[in-house]
């Protein structure tokens, strides 16, 4: 599969914005920070510029005694393995970034409240195109109920992970609606769980937290809750989950 350059030719910008290097993308004739295709020579001399930056630094920090920051990295001109993982923001994983948002949720108990209404969505709204974290905390859930949290800390943890906004792999729905029907028919069902994965019941929905302990993370009353999935009082269908490669 063909290596799509697009967020390494802005990681390559943001670099050099960052570290007050004094040329600028217009001295870049022809570079395109947009494209996904292979770099040419305009996007090759970015990259040996941004390379010798980084050998630089780290000849610099090894003089003192310091850990390097970028190892591996030579001027190549090419986005090979050591210069796309120098390149690549500090992001959680995916299950980190849910654990976190969901147990957030669970101690905002008496901030939360239930409802079926057009405020269910609230959880999810209030971050859609622009999640941020703020003093290590996710934006706080007010109002919602299963399927719309379930949403809400699909989308939060997605995002955190891959630095972007993605694609409804929850409900297909532009994380706009849904409901246990529309998880049920975009997600994939698998035989066993990982966290992250939804947990389906007659009308109802969970996230799984804890494989080991066979916990979830619930909105289905005024809070959310982490418990054991074997306490819902209904019998849970299986688990679903999101498929990651179309985000």
């Amino acid at each position: 599969m063909a290596l799509d350059t697009h967020p390494y030719r802005v990681w390559m910008l943001e670099y050099v914005i960052e570290h007050g290097l004094d040329q600028t993308v217009e001295s870049e004739e022809g570079f395109d920070p947009s494209a996904h295709g292979p770099l040419l020579k305009p996007g090759q001399h970015l990259a040996k510029r941004v390379q010798r930056h980084m050998m630089a630094t780290d000849r610099a920090r090894k003089v003192h005694g310091q850990k390097v920051l970028y190892p591996g990295v030579q001027e190549t001109g090419i986005l090979d393995a050591p210069f796309r993982e120098a390149l690549t923001p500090d992001r959680p994983s995916f299950e980190d970034a849910f654990l976190k948002v969901a147990k957030q949720d669970d101690v905002l108990d008496g901030e939360e409240y239930y409802t079926m209404g057009a405020a269910r969505w609230q959880g999810v709204t209030a971050v859609y195109g622009k999640v941020a974290v703020i003093n290590g905390t996710y934006p706080k859930l007010k109002s919602g109920d299963c399927s719309a949290g379930y949403t809400r800390w699909v989308l939060i943890a997605l995002e955190q992970s891959l630095g972007r906004v993605p694609r409804d792999i929850v409900n297909g729905a532009d994380w706009r609606a849904g409901y246990t029907g529309s998880i049920y028919r975009v997600c994939q069902h698998v035989q066993t769980a990982k966290i992250g994965d939804a947990i389906l019941y007659p009308n109802h929905v969970t996230g799984v937290v804890s494989v080991k302990d066979r916990l979830c993370v619930s909105h289905g009353r005024d809070r959310c809750e982490i418990y054991g999935w074997d306490a819902h009082h209904g019998r849970y269908q299986g688990f679903w989950r999101p498929r990651y490669s179309l985000a």
